[in-house]
């Protein structure tokens, strides 16, 4: 592109916008891609081309990507869902970065969501996905508060008891994707909606146990950990294993768990730097493992990133297993246990509290990038 020349301004020239040094627009967008969200935010209203590269798609997967690269998780939060006695869902959120280097001066706080929210289903490219009451699906940016209600659920054919959903991004065909497993007493139905045709349709059905509230998506699959149900009498009883759905082609398989020979206490599955790791507490004296699948569906790729040693708050409850957060810099790894906010130093097994307000934080927690991705889409 082509620059304009331009001569500075006198002193008795008034700050019209002919009189506006030009300035590049390749120097402009390298700027904005600097900014927060919300600093972007204003600088659209200044003048038109800057809400045009602003708003380009270009730019705003750019800035997306360097934020969610961010080793200091400046653009980074962390969200909480938690429901206080005899009241509605509430959601506080806090700056990770804070978290990790002023956590003395942290304060999360309280976000306005759209409509009546019961559930967070999951989190991706700065886009949450909440499910509301009478199974309406929500896409709700916090950064931006824009939101968007999706088309009514209208692919299930059961008598469900119950829907458990999954949130996930397809890459290669830009399509956010929200999947809804309807659940009878020995079924699952599962749906997909897509962002790219904007409705739903049926991919199937399986036979299995019981599954949780929530799908996870690591190596680019949505996972959910799968629990005997006693009430199956025709259906053989196995050891908990794990449904993975491919994102991309719509089918589900069966992925085994690692198998160590030890007594287990409790399982949990989660997302670790974008893979499907596992956790398990150990009967024998309440020390965690943390696994984590490098090859999407390989059982012979779980491999043991670290043990987390006893903690007087793992002894608590049998069924208190510590969440990952995230990773700091220098390999630290922040946790949820038992409501409180941990760091875990890996190099000498101590541990941190960095926010134990009770009030604030519930057994879910998620961490999303400040972006400027709108939920319309």
């Amino acid at each position: 592109m082509r620059s304009k020349k331009f001569k500075p301004m006198a002193s008795h020239e008034s700050t019209n916008p002919d009189t506006i040094p030009f300035i590049p627009e390749e120097i402009m967008y390298n700027v904005f891609l600097r900014l927060t969200v919300r600093d972007l935010s204003r600088c659209k209203g200044v003048c038109n081309s800057w809400r045009s590269i602003i708003s380009s798609s270009h730019f705003i997967k750019t800035h997306l990507s360097k934020s969610t690269n961010d080793p200091h998780f400046t653009q980074h939060r962390l969200l909480s869902s938690y429901t206080p006695f005899n009241s509605d869902l509430q959601l506080k959120s806090c700056s990770i970065y804070s978290l990790l280097n002023e956590p003395h001066n942290i304060e999360a706080l309280e976000l306005e969501y759209p409509d009546t929210i019961t559930y967070v289903v999951g989190y991706c490219n700065g886009l949450i996905c909440l499910t509301g009451r009478g199974n309406y699906v929500f896409f709700w940016n916090p950064s931006t508060r824009n939101s968007r209600k999706l088309p009514m659920l209208d692919t299930i054919t059961c008598r469900y008891k119950h829907i458990t959903y999954g949130f996930c991004y397809n890459e290669l065909a830009d399509d956010f994707k929200v999947f809804a497993v309807a659940t009878t007493d020995w079924k699952h139905e599962m749906s997909v909606y897509s962002s790219k045709s904007d409705s739903w349709r049926l991919i199937g059905d399986f036979v299995s146990y019981k599954l949780p509230s929530g799908g996870y998506l690591g190596n680019g699959a949505m996972h959910w950990l799968v629990t005997p149900n006693l009430q199956l009498k025709d259906v053989p009883q196995r050891f908990p294993y794990i449904i993975s759905l491919d994102v991309i082609r719509d089918t589900f398989r069966e992925v085994m768990l690692p198998n160590c020979g030890e007594a287990i206490m409790t399982w949990s599955v989660g997302t670790f730097c974008e893979n499907l790791c596992v956790l398990r507490k150990m009967s024998l004296d309440a020390r965690v493992e943390l696994w984590v699948m490098r090859d999407c569906g390989d059982q012979d790729s779980w491999i043991k990133l670290f043990t987390i040693p006893h903690m007087d708050r793992l002894n608590r409850s049998l069924y208190v297993t510590p969440t990952p957060i995230c990773t700091s810099v220098n390999g630290d790894i922040m946790l949820l246990v038992d409501s409180t906010i941990v760091l875990y130093d890996t190099k000498d097994n101590t541990f941190r509290d960095l926010l134990n307000n009770r009030s604030c934080l519930s057994s879910k927690v998620y961490t999303y990038v400040e972006s400027l991705v709108s939920p319309s889409l």
